[in-house]
């Protein structure tokens, strides 16, 4: 699917980092973490590059690469990557929820894969807090 979208003249960039984010998911999901972390790479490189910074497919795959990253072990990237997510989606407004759970999920996992529990407690307060927020409003 990937030669056909780069193949056409006009290239739908949007479509082939979306599409290279799932395959970047799907080898997460089977442990080719190499594999992944480069095809992940390539759709956030095409995104930043053809997208606005607070792009929902750039927001999406910044997450998922520093969710790879944190199955990595490369614990230091993944947290400047959440960060710089969790500001995209603050300086969005009105950003989406789904979004915002999973990078504030995604922070807490990462402090508690730390050890730095009283942290990971504080996001996932913040992520609870958040969902009933939303399911008030």
């Amino acid at each position: 699917a990937i030669a056909i979208i780069e193949s056409q003249r006009r290239i739908d960039y949007v479509k082939l980092a979306y599409t290279l984010n799932d395959l970047g998911l799907v080898h997460h999901g089977l442990r080719n973490l190499e594999k992944s972390k480069l095809i992940l790479q390539r759709s956030l490189d095409i995104s930043r590059k053809h997208l606005k910074p607070n792009h929902t497919n750039v927001i999406n795959t910044l997450n998922n690469y520093a969710h790879l990253l944190m199955s990595l072990g490369e614990y230091v990237e993944a947290e400047k990557l959440l960060f710089e997510v969790l500001e995209l989606l603050k300086s969005q407004g009105d950003s989406s929820t789904t979004l915002l759970g999973l990078a504030v999920n995604n922070t807490a996992v990462l402090y508690w894969e730390l050890g730095d529990y009283q942290k990971a407690l504080e996001m996932h307060m913040l992520n609870y807090n958040l969902m009933i927020f939303y399911l008030i409003f």
